[in-house]
């Protein structure tokens, strides 16, 4: 329909017509079709749908269902998008613009609070089993930079609510297998016993592993998954995507390749199957990283058997995994001490609590418990029953899906159509006793079983179920809906799509939650970081290598929605941005110093256009805020105008404070409200802590002035006592009051003492141009006081913490960093700058030639892709003599039999063929033939450039 409307908007009004002149000759009309042409005709239905048809042709919307959103947004309403069931749109006041990518909908949909300026947010908060890692950090700090913007840059005012479960199946096998761990190390067994229990037990669970990914294996081998076809698709899932685009590629061609696959086995194959035949792969790929893990387990396990003076607890050390669920087996039950469990989650909340400190993320504004709340879950479970969508087994109370949607309801809004594996994790690890009518059915409240905890209830002695918690918690402090639901990609099913169930259950509403957004997911060599992969990396530990505000920039540097991967490539380039910053707002102050605001103050055309970007930029960044919050995109802006304030400052002839200032005060301000800037400088020029107390500042520029003048002396070799008459002028040696051992507490360069540590240096370095005067001839004096002026920048300035640059005929600006960071960049580049022609600078070279040589050959792999024109893509190759019809643009409009192309058919056909033509207009953008002729040659000299390196 909507390629008639833009293909003609006169097409609409015909129809109409003809509807009304076909309704008005028929003797006899419904009583319905008499009211619909009334009602047409009152409100002037023809010229709305014509106005519609005729924006929709002018303005060709990459999404006309958020076109459409917006344009409808002025009123209650409800809209079906990309397969999800019906989303009802809040009304919008007119000036609201922004927009949130919506899982309910999977788009971006204008953000209209219930409440005006008031949002209500609620996160699904940590299941406090373990440590957490940088996995967890991703939603946490992503989210609180999402929050920062809604409260600080839109002026929000925020409710944000915060859970802590602390009652959970993975809290209880933890805390249950450490109990048992640590009685079974104080029975003291005889270590015979022990070494014989360990081995059986790291037996046992590799045999465990093996069946899970045999069963897999067995899965996949019906849909004729297995040998080479397996390991390439397994190979084909891994996604080492760095970017939104890389992702959306690389989904689309995973995608593509196993539906390919499938769809030679039968004609009909549905989007459920390929869905469940990848989450089979993944979880194939998955079983196998665990089953490693094991088997490595089990080797360190053997080579310390073989290791004389081996202790019991270095047997039980190295074979944990096993014996803890050995022992868990065989003794769990027998557990009855129930304030391990809350005990265990109390160690990992406070740490998890610490962590969110250490990274700078704003506290909620409320912490819920499920221990704290028992009561209320039980209550809320019990409303449920009461409007008929909760029944009771043997002690368990669980959810009635079928009920829910007879009686109307959605279930499963986020993921319409989850696979059984998803289904079957939708109970958790331990699994409640008790009968389900369907499979689909979820527990609310599960019966504990000996070795469990429990609390009273009129349903017996149980506990909450995994979803219910976050159901009733949230109720309780914000009723019967919600503006926003956060929390990972990987919790939207089962657990989200089960709340939203519960919620609407027993509020009797059809919607509990307006928008739903999940944080991309982390990766690590392609998988997602993960617990049980064993792959991850704790905050604490990421947090001794790299800063809180290095991390965050890694975060902000990412769509929030967007997988992401973590490496040190990634780190490396948040450290750049880290350090491109620190020096802009350094040059800023030393501009600021040198130019003061006294001077010449008339713009000319180079301050005109640095005020331009600075304009531009203000818009760039607004536009990418309101764009799904796209902080990514904001911080791109803002580091263009970083770039372009450096150019001004190298170029202009009389650069103006005034609007260096006003950049960085801006830039400043947007670091602030993303929380990279932790504390902003009291002038609003960046970081607190690199600006030194107001004395210091003037010591430095007095020493910087010393230096500079000195240095000129002995460049241009002038008389001793012209270097005297300089020292003499600052009066060096007449205080007697620095100390340049003094040590530096962080953060030093404010610190108290700061002042006393420059003047020592000061005094320092004046002491050794005068001893060197004295003691050198007049040729070689002048040499070693350019070896004393090198060695204050190169080497005892750093190391107080202080960058100064020398910039030819422009005076020297000095600006504050981090001590270490500025003595490993110094060494950094004299190992580089002696080590050129080593074998360190080889390596480097064939490791900058394999990576050209790997971006070539991708860069020719998409050309290649796009050498189909789009017209031609269902005509030829493996669609050939597959359809007999086609429309304009190539897009069949019926099979070989020429039966009509279904609605779910041609609407992949399109999204096919929009991708197709996009990789061919890039091809013919970028020269087609002759580009790959290019890539092709370039390889083929990297290749050989290559193969040199290796046999020098």
């Amino acid at each position: 329909m909507l390629r008639s409307l833009v293909g003609s908007e006169m097409c609409i009004r015909d129809r109409y017509q003809r509807r009304v002149r076909g309704a008005h000759d028929r003797a006899v009309m419904s009583t319905e079709a008499e009211q619909n042409i009334a009602y047409f005709t009152k409100h002037d239905v023809e010229s709305l749908l014509t106005n519609l048809a005729r924006k929709l042709a002018e303005e060709k919307p990459d999404s006309p269902a958020e076109y459409l959103a917006v344009l409808l947004s002025r009123g209650d309403h409800q809209i079906t998008v990309n397969g999800h069931p019906k989303w009802n749109v809040p009304p919008c006041p007119s000036n609201q613009q922004m927009t949130l990518l919506n899982s309910l909908t999977d788009t971006k949909m204008p953000f209209i609070p219930e409440s005006g300026n008031v949002v209500k947010w609620y996160i699904c908060g940590p299941t406090v089993y373990d440590s957490s890692h940088l996995g967890h950090a991703r939603a946490y700090l992503t989210f609180d930079v999402l929050r920062r913007i809604m409260e600080d840059y839109f002026n929000y005012q925020v409710q944000y609510i915060m859970n802590v479960t602390d009652i959970d199946d993975k809290i209880i096998l933890r805390a249950r297998q450490n109990k048992l761990i640590d009685d079974y190390l104080a029975s003291a067994l005889p270590l015979s016993q022990v070494q014989a229990e360990a081995v059986t037990a790291m037996r046992e669970l590799a045999k465990s592993r093996q069946e899970a990914q045999d069963n897999l294996a067995a899965d996949l081998r019906v849909f004729e998954v297995e040998g080479e076809v397996l390991d390439r698709l397994v190979k084909a899932s891994m996604c080492m995507a760095r970017s939104e685009e890389e992702e959306k590629a690389h989904a689309f061609h995973y995608h593509n390749q196993v539906e390919a696959h499938l769809s030679k086995l039968a004609d009909k194959i549905n989007k459920r199957t390929v869905k469940e035949v990848k989450d089979k792969i993944e979880k194939f790929q998955e079983s196998g990283l665990v089953l490693k893990n094991c088997e490595e387990a089990a080797d360190r396990l053997d080579k310390l058997i073989q290791q004389p003076g081996h202790t019991a607890e270095e047997l039980v050390a190295a074979a944990r995994d096993g014996l803890a669920k050995m022992l868990d087996k065989a003794r769990g039950h027998e557990i009855t001490d129930q304030s391990i469990f809350r005990a265990h989650a109390a160690k990992y909340e406070t740490e998890f609590m610490e962590d969110l400190e250490s990274l700078g993320i704003k506290p909620p504004d409320v912490l819920t418990r499920v221990t704290e709340y028992v009561e209320t879950v039980e209550a809320f479970i019990q409303q449920i029953c009461d409007n008929g969508f909760g029944y009771e087994s043997e002690g368990s109370v669980y959810f009635d899906t079928a009920a829910f949607m007879r009686s109307g309801h959605d279930y499963c809004k986020l993921v319409p159509q989850p696979s059984a594996e998803a289904l079957a994790e939708g109970e958790g690890a331990l699994v409640a006793e008790g009968k389900r009518k369907s499979d689909r059915d979820f527990a609310l409240w599960k019966n504990s079983k000996p070795g469990e905890p429990y609390w009273e209830s009129r349903w017996g002695r149980g506990r909450p179920g995994w979803h219910i918690e976050c159901s009733a918690m949230a109720g309780d402090i914000l009723g019967a809906n919600m503006d926003i639901h956060t929390g990972g990609s990987d919790l939207k099913f089962p657990h989200h799509d089960n709340e939203l169930a519960q919620s609407e259950a027993c509020y009797g509403c059809s919607q509990w939650v307006n928008y739903f957004l999940h944080a991309g997911r982390l990766n690590i060599d392609g998988l997602k970081m993960s617990k049980s992969l064993k792959n991850f990396t704790t905050i604490r530990s990421t947090l001794n290598v790299f800063s809180a505000r290095q991390l965050r920039i890694m975060f902000v540097s990412q769509k929030w929605n967007s997988t992401m991967m973590y490496d040190e490539e990634t780190m490396e380039v948040a450290r750049g941005r880290e350090r491109k910053l620190r020096s802009y707002f350094g040059n800023i102050r030393a501009a600021i110093r040198e130019q003061g605001y006294k001077g010449y103050q008339r713009w000319d055309d180079t301050d005109k256009v640095l005020a331009g970007v600075v304009a531009e930029v203000r818009e760039k960044v607004h536009a990418a805020l309101l764009d799904n919050l796209d902080c990514s995109k904001a911080l791109l802006a803002l580091l263009e105008l970083v770039n372009e304030c450096n150019k001004y400052m190298d170029s202009a002839k009389m650069p103006k404070a005034l609007l260096l200032r006003k950049a960085a005060e801006y830039v400043t301000r947007i670091l602030t409200i993303f929380g990279i800037v932790e504390s902003p400088a009291p002038d609003g020029v960046g970081f607190a802590e690199d600006v030194p107390v107001p004395e210091a500042a003037a010591l430095l520029d007095q020493l910087c002035a010393i230096r500079s003048q000195v240095r000129e002396l002995a460049r241009t070799k002038q008389e001793p006592s012209s270097f005297r008459q300089a020292l003499e002028a600052v009066g060096h040696g007449a205080a007697g009051e620095g100390n340049s051992t003094m040590p530096l507490d962080q953060p030093g360069q404010a610190a108290v003492h700061f002042p006393r540590v420059i003047r020592g240096l000061t005094e320092e370095f004046c002491a050794e141009v005068s001893k060197s005067l004295s003691d050198e001839g007049d040729g070689a004096a002048h040499g070693a006081i350019l070896g004393l002026c090198d060695n204050l920048r190169d080497k005892t300035l750093p190391q107080a913490g202080v960058s100064l640059e020398d910039r030819g005929d422009r005076a020297s600006i000095w600006r504050l960093d981090d001590a270490a960071t500025l003595v490993s960049e110094i060494a950094k580049a004299k190992a580089q700058k002696s080590n050129k022609d080593s074998g360190a600078q080889v390596e480097k070279e064939i490791k900058r030639l394999k990576q050209n040589i790997a971006k070539h050959k991708k860069d020719v792999e998409k050309l290649e892709a796009g050498k189909v024109a789009p017209t031609e893509l269902y005509k030829i190759g493996e669609h050939a003599g597959n359809y007999s019809a086609w429309d304009a643009k190539g897009i069949p409009t019926a099979d070989k039999e020429a039966a009509p192309i279904n609605k779910g058919q041609l609407k992949k056909m399109q999204k096919n063929w929009s991708v197709q033509k996009k990789l061919f207009d890039d091809r013919q953008a970028k020269g087609g033939d002759a580009a790959v002729a290019e890539l092709t040659h370039k390889i083929s000299e990297a290749e050989a450039a290559l193969e040199k390196l290796k046999t020098q």
